[in-house]
This record gives structure tokens, sequence and C-alpha cells, in this order.
């Protein structure tokens, strides 16, 4: 007989590769595919001159800056937080949090189709491909927070057509945050709406909390 048909035929790669990909549960299948789209948004975003502090990390999380953020500046601007933060100081902050929990976020251009606005607005976030605002609370109170933010939403849909129903509170002393406290807050938030007759834009907020794990999203 011959020597070399009595050995076993030894797989091809291919067939190798086809038998783990068989093996593997729909779960496995389904985080292998969202790791690939992961990489592929990084490697897109750092080859896009548009953007700036493009980043990944071991959580597979991406974050990017377009070089037009920040073009919208107001009287806001100049104020302090917590001892000497800017305002920007805070929303690096926030990102910064947002990333090493594990999530996507870019930092978007605001400039683009408010240059002529006299009011403009803009909303500065895309967390894992929602559009919304950052507002820094500084208080046990957020309702305020919510009111005005639901106010910036309507701004932004009139000036430039895009609609957001979220929101993230960015909360960087962690004893400010209870969500007992918060529900009371959202509930004022939505008697205040009804009373002045405003639509409630909001329905989720995503509360950022300095050092926690993870961010925790109310739906609203």
């Amino acid at each position: 007989m011959d020597k070399a048909l009595s050995q076993t035929k030894q797989p091809t790669a291919l067939e190798r590769a086809a038998a783990r990909h068989a093996a593997r549960t729909p779960e496995q299948v389904e985080a292998i595919k969202h790791r690939w789209e992961k990489r592929e948004k990084y490697v897109r975003l750092l080859n896009d001159p548009e953007y700036v502090n493009v980043q990944t990390n071991d959580k597979g999380a991406v974050r990017a800056t377009h070089d037009g953020h920040n073009y919208v500046h107001d009287e806001r601007d100049n104020q302090r937080f917590f001892g000497n933060y800017t305002k920007e100081d805070m929303e690096e902050f926030c990102v910064g949090n947002i990333f090493r929990m594990g999530h996507d976020v870019i930092l978007r251009d605001e400039g683009r189709l408010l240059r002529l606005a006299e009011t403009p607005a803009s909303l500065d976030l895309d967390l894992d491909g929602k559009i919304m605002d950052i507002a820094t609370i500084t208080g046990q109170h957020c309702g305020s927070a919510l009111t005005g933010k639901n106010e910036q939403l309507g701004r932004v849909k009139r000036q430039t057509g895009l609609e957001s129903d979220c929101v993230c509170l960015y909360f960087h002393d962690p004893a400010m945050f209870s969500e007992e406290q918060f529900k009371r807050d959202v509930d004022w938030y939505k008697d205040k709406m009804t009373e002045w007759g405003v639509r409630q834009r909001i329905k989720h907020v995503y509360c950022v909390i300095n050092g926690a794990d993870d961010i925790l999203i109310f739906d609203i």
C-alpha cells in the first residue's frame, strides 16, 4: 500500500477555519463581528483628516474629536466648575469616563450648518451612535439641566433638522447622584413640560458618574 495513501489526509487552512467557525455559538460569531466593526471604525477615523485624538482601548472602545468641535462659544464658556475647571475640562472628564467604560464616543463638528445662526445650537456628543449633548451637574438636582437641554433639542431641530431624544448628564462628584433624587427631578421636568405646554423631547437620559463602572441609562 502506498505510504502516502495510508496517512490521514490533513485538513487545509480553509477547512480548519470553517470548522472553527462552525463550532462557535451565534453569540460568539456576533461578538467577533462586533470587534471587527469596532476595528474598522477606528481605522476609518484614524485615516480621516477631519478627526483628531483618535484612540482605541483594550475594551475595543473608540474615541475621536472632529476638528470642527468647540466652534460654538458663548458667555457660559467662562464658567468654572469644581474649583477652576472649564467647560472643556468637564467635557474631557466626561468623555474620558465614557471611553474607559468601553463605549464609543465622538465629539462632533459643532460648526456645520450653524455659522449663520444668531443663537447657534449644536449637539456635541455621539455616544454609541446616539447623538446628544452633555450637561455637567453641579448640585443635588438636575431638573433645570433637563429643561435646558429640552429647549436646546428644540433649537437644534429648528436650525439643522437633526432630531434627538437623548441627553448625557455628567456627575463629576459621584456624591451628587442619587437615583431617588434623579427620579424626582425627572418627574419635576415632566410636570414643567406639561405646565408650560412644551413638548417633552427627552426620552433617554445617560448618566455618566465619575469613576463608575458603566453608564446608567434611564428611559423616561
